[in-house]
């Protein structure tokens, strides 16, 4: 069963090039957010968790709100997200530029945010002792009194973090949420699952390709465990990285993968995998990462399930150990079977076999099937154990290791996912150990 996570929040807001992501990647400590000099970077809601004081906080991080800003065809959906967020966050930091003076945008915001005036702090960024001239002209936006910092260098940030979270009750932190990445290629429909999953509209959703720049972060809860599941961007052909919105959304997608505890790979069934997609796969099965492969508009393929399940085992064999879930995003009856595979990886991310279990298994299956060496020599088995859980890891202590042959190896795995279904959807390191001769 999916709920959704509760802490206090803060959003923070204003129009575009204010330095809202230098702001939030400041209180966080990484660079997390995209920042350049171009307006419009973010788009989607960005959330981080932080402590402060011993108190869990959700920040938000917005798209620049201007609606006049007609060259961006999102802009009317992003002031429309962030003025919904304003409403049900805890409090809000109205970020405005102390070099420039109020501008239209800024007059727009503030009478907006003015019926909420109760939990707003505006905040004047970019001040230092060379640039405050404008920074009286912001009484007038009503908003009380326009706290001067530094997003650049950090200056007068945590003042700001005090006086904002000073009403929030301290709560017992139960650990960090278990990341799953939401990854494939641009236009797979990968925002529309992190919706469904949600519940409500977050991510923004368009034909458009590229819409998802930022890793777009939600927390919900499945039966009692937290989750942070994070929308990706696209990730594109390397000849097709033409900006530096696209290398740094890119990097960002990929870092995301490899550090989460689990990836939902997102596929479009009526192109098959792609090149890039079969990249993927190996990417997040050679990183130690669990995997779920989801297979979306499938009400577009030409292929049924069974045809479809055939084609991507028989092209990649591996996935025969992993969940593939077909779906059709806008359909959201996926969500059971989708929930319960997400399920199955997180009650079983510390599975251990004993090792006496363990080797009974070997005993019977080497007096079954004997080892053939890829050299001749006889290879001997002594006994085997788990080492790791995450991800689950085998040593296997042998006379030669060298002489193990990688058929050797893929039988082993293919016995140990058959007696231990927990293994699925989990890579299995197999690693073999010399051991002396007159041990035997």
């Amino acid at each position: 069963m999916i709920t959704h996570q509760q802490y206090p929040s803060i959003l923070i807001l204003g129009r575009p090039n204010v330095g809202k992501s230098t702001f939030v990647n400041r209180l966080i400590g990484s660079r997390l957010s995209i920042t350049l000099d171009e307006p419009g970077v973010t788009r989607d809601l960005l959330s981080y968790l932080i402590t402060i004081e011993d108190k869990t906080v959700e920040l938000i991080d917005s798209g620049g709100v201007d609606r006049y800003r007609v060259s961006d065809p999102f802009s009317s959906i992003i002031e429309e997200r962030v003025m919904k967020a304003a409403q049900q966050v805890s409090q809000i930091i109205f970020i405005v530029d102390a070099t420039t003076g109020i501008t239209q945008p800024d007059t727009k915001i503030a009478a907006q945010l003015r019926p909420l005036s109760g939990k707003v702090t505006l905040v004047a960024n970019k001040a230092d002792l060379t640039h405050l001239d404008y920074l009286s002209d912001y009484y007038r936006l009503g908003l009380g009194d326009p706290h001067p910092v530094s997003a650049k260098t950090g200056h007068g940030l945590q003042e700001v973090l005090r006086l904002v979270t000073h009403t929030f009750s301290a709560a017992p932190s139960d650990g960090d949420p278990l990341s799953i990445a939401i990854v494939g290629k641009p236009n797979v429909g990968k925002s529309s699952i992190l919706n469904a999953l949600l519940g409500r509209d977050y991510a923004i959703t368009s034909d458009i390709a590229g819409t998802t720049r930022d890793p777009v972060h939600a927390y919900i809860r499945i039966h009692n465990t937290p989750i942070q599941l994070i929308d990706t961007a696209g990730l594109k052909k390397a000849k097709q990285v033409n900006d530096g919105i696209d290398y740094y959304a890119s990097r960002r997608s990929m870092a995301c993968m490899s550090a989460s505890f689990a990836t939902l790979l997102v596929i479009d069934a009526t192109l098959g995998l792609l090149d890039q997609d079969k990249r993927l796969i190996r990417h997040v099965i050679e990183a130690g990462r669990r995997l779920i492969l989801v297979v979306n508009k499938l009400d577009l393929s030409t292929m049924t399930k069974p045809e479809l399940t055939t084609y991507l085992t028989d092209t990649i064999p591996e996935l025969a150990f992993y969940p593939i879930l077909m779906m059709s995003a806008t359909n959201r009856q996926f969500m059971g079977p989708l929930t319960e595979a997400i399920d199955s990886l997180v009650e079983h991310r510390h599975f251990r076999v004993p090792t006496s279990e363990l080797n009974q298994l070997f005993d019977a299956m080497i007096r079954r099937f004997p080892p053939r060496s890829k050299s001749g020599v006889l290879l001997k088995v002594y006994y085997a154990t788990q080492v790791g859980s995450d991800p689950p890891e085998f040593l296997i202590f042998v006379n030669h290791p060298d002489a193990v042959s990688s058929d050797f190896t893929r039988f082993i795995e293919k016995r140990l996912r058959l007696a231990y279904p927990p293994l699925h959807g989990v890579p299995v390191i197999i690693r073999f150990k010399p051991r002396r001769a007159q041990r035997d």
